[in-house]
């Protein structure tokens, strides 16, 4: 099974101790969920990950992302990817950076639409984090 780089999660919040700006210190996935803690963040940047963060509208997000992506991937053909539910409804979108990337100079932008954002500088809940529900695939099917 493919492993990523994970870090700990405070349980209940969006805040990671092993997570300050520059400085991020990171766990085997895999090991974290044999050792059954709670709440785990996958950062993109330290797996070579771009992740997609579509917001559904409610208390969390007044946007709703999910037309303009679902229009965004079959007019450009992108094939299904690891995909996973945040407990707001959104959706994460796991991508794979090709390695012909440039990653000290790769600078995505923030957003791609209302509703859409990208993360890489950052990171996104992950299960077993309560709320977290693999929808699709698992982390040995992320695409480029």
């Amino acid at each position: 099974m493919t492993d990523l780089k994970a870090i700990r999660v405070v349980p209940g919040q969006k805040i990671s101790h092993d997570y300050w700006g520059d400085t991020v210190t990171t766990f085997s996935y895999r090991d974290l969920i044999e050792r059954k803690i709670e709440s785990v963040g996958i950062p993109a940047k330290q797996n070579d990950l771009l992740i997609v963060d579509v917001d559904v509208p409610g208390k969390s997000h007044k946007h709703d992302g999910r037309p303009w992506w679902t229009h965004f991937t079959k007019t450009h053909g992108i094939p299904d990817t690891y995909t996973v539910q945040s407990p707001s409804g959104g959706l994460h979108f796991y991508f794979r950076l090709p390695n012909y990337v440039n990653k000290t100079t790769f600078a995505p932008p923030a957003r791609l639409a209302q509703g859409v954002d990208l993360k890489y500088n950052g990171w996104v809940g992950a299960p077993p984090t309560p709320g977290y529900e693999v929808l699709k695939g698992n982390v040995s099917t992320i695409i480029e």
